[in-house]
């Protein structure tokens, strides 16, 4: 009946496997833990190697790197029955009910989204940004992510008919960390296939430091732009990323340039900020739009050359 598939990268995913067996072997249902490794260091291979102590196991790991994208499409195929449900490794799952929670709701035509939480609080100066951030702009209600229900969905925690998976997929076309979530959710909206959030969140416990979320921040954007390339007339994708609103408003008013002037100016004091004990989230949206303005100058620019044979 279930397949529940995590894609495992540099984290020790044996106390994930010991909360979902002892919620899966009180349950009279056919499943398997579909596990793929996607080229982690030794160190963490060898703990996880650990895994087929477990029963119903099947744990792979990939030669190459293959992204978040890919190694998703990947769980899919490998997957043996009907029911997907797709959990990042770097999770700790506070609800001794979560499976039976996705059971009771089961639907052939109905994507699931169970949502996403962090703990209490966090004393680490160096994980400060990424823990405000994913409690300020992640955590939401099963009735606020209900409201906007493409845009809110996540994909470290979800519940998918595999015939669903078959017609859309992540696109593997991005590259690196952010927004492959948001394009699938793009997608399945467009392909006219319900989603549905219920209150079932995963509690998500592998931070990044300030350091490294700000380059993955930046990996991100750079698949923004690929996506509204691609999407250039979606209202909804417009809408509903702050971002690309306020990026839309200062194209009217031809200030894109300015605040790309702007960005590199303030940089190092933004940084400053981030990166420090008490970093603000008005601070890491300036970051965010400067960064962004920049990027499509950057391509405009690159784009004009080309087409001038410069």
């Amino acid at each position: 009946m279930l397949s529940i598939c995590i894609p495992v990268y540099n984290f020790d995913i044996l106390p994930l496997i010991r909360q979902l067996h002892s919620q899966l072997d009180v349950l009279s249902i056919n499943y398997e833990l579909l596990l793929i490794d996607d080229a982690s260091l030794p160190e963490f291979k060898k703990v996880n190697q650990e895994v087929s102590q477990f029963s119903f196991i099947r744990y792979i790991e990939a030669n190459t790197k293959l992204g978040r994208s890919k190694i998703r499409n990947c769980l899919a195929k490998e997957a043996r029955y009907p029911f997907l449900l797709f959990l990042d490794c770097d999770s700790y799952i506070p609800d001794k009910h979560f499976i039976r929670q996705y059971l009771e709701i089961l639907n052939d035509e109905t994507v699931v989204c169970g949502g996403r939480n962090y703990p209490p609080q966090n004393s680490s100066p160096n994980y400060i940004l990424r823990w405000l951030y994913g409690r300020k702009r992640e955590c939401f209600n099963a009735d606020q992510r209900n409201m906007r229900p493409s845009h809110s969905f996540l994909s470290n925690n979800f519940l998918i008919p595999k015939v669903l998976f078959e017609k859309v997929t992540f696109n593997e076309q991005l590259n690196g960390y952010g927004h492959e979530d948001t394009l699938f959710g793009l997608e399945l909206a467009k392909a006219g296939i319900k989603i549905i959030h219920i209150d079932n969140p995963l509690t998500h416990i592998g931070l990044e430091t300030a350091r490294e979320f700000l380059e993955k921040t930046g990996q991100g954007l750079e698949n923004l732009y690929q996506i509204t390339r691609k999407h250039q007339s979606s209202s909804e994708l417009i809408a509903n990323i702050k971002i690309l609103r306020y990026y839309n408003l200062l194209q009217r008013i031809r200030g894109i340039r300015a605040m790309g002037n702007i960005y590199s100016l303030l940089r190092n004091r933004l940084l400053k900020n981030l990166t420090g004990n008490r970093p603000s989230l008005l601070c890491f949206d300036i970051y965010k739009l400067g960064y962004y303005c920049q990027l499509n100058l950057k391509h405009k620019s690159k784009a004009f050359n080309e087409a001038s044979g410069s």
